[in-house]
């Protein structure tokens, strides 16, 4: 098995039959549980993404591999039944290295998160967000009564996707106050400095 990084990402590509020109690999941080890759070439870019057994935290914290390709399921799955653009697409799936590939976002996208600590608050972006996972939610439970996943599939993605959602619909509600309070103090911000000028 090939732990991927920066250095090994081309060689690990070429040996998939791939030819890139000119590649640069360039890591994406902030997670914890993956190795993260962007790869740039003359192609568009893409992202190389592989699960880790061990995550990166203080204490041993160890995860099953195999759930990166729940992820890439998830994605080829939702693919058909989300608005074009609103997912990544899956390039390819590497079962021996707990890997998969994926489209990159646009160089000019922008992270929400990063919008919301700027005080840049959006209701539509939020309803956007809000509509999209109504429609994950309501494509899981229909293929659960169609009996396109299992009893048990359908348990575990259920209770992972619970707990992900949870964990999104909690992290939104910070995110939205954080910048609401942002977004609040500029404006007392300005208005006082406008009151001193008057003066």
């Amino acid at each position: 098995m090939v732990e991927l990084n920066a250095a090994n990402a081309v060689d690990y590509l070429k040996r998939r039959g791939m030819e890139l020109d000119h590649p640069r690999i360039s890591e994406l941080g902030g997670g914890v549980s993956n190795t993260v890759l962007l790869v740039e070439s003359g192609a568009p870019p893409f992202v190389l993404k592989q699960a880790l057994g061990k995550l990166r935290v203080e204490q041993e914290w160890l995860a099953d591999r195999n759930r990166v390709f729940r992820e890439s399921a998830a994605l080829e799955r939702l693919s058909g039944q989300l608005p074009r653009g609103s997912l990544p697409e899956v390039l390819f799936v590497d079962q021996e290295n707990f890997a998969f590939a994926m489209s990159a976002a646009p160089a000019a996208a922008a992270c929400w998160k990063d919008l919301l600590l700027r005080g840049e608050v959006r209701v539509e972006t939020a309803q956007q967000v809000g509509g999209l996972l109504a429609r994950d939610l309501r494509h899981v439970i229909d293929a659960g009564k169609r009996g396109l996943v299992s009893g048990d599939a359908m348990a575990a993605d259920a209770h992972g996707m619970g707990v992900f959602h949870a964990q999104l619909l909690d992290a939104c509600r910070r995110f939205f106050l954080v910048g609401w309070r942002l977004g609040l103090r500029k404006r007392r911000g300005g208005a006082e400095g406008k009151r001193r000028t008057e003066k």
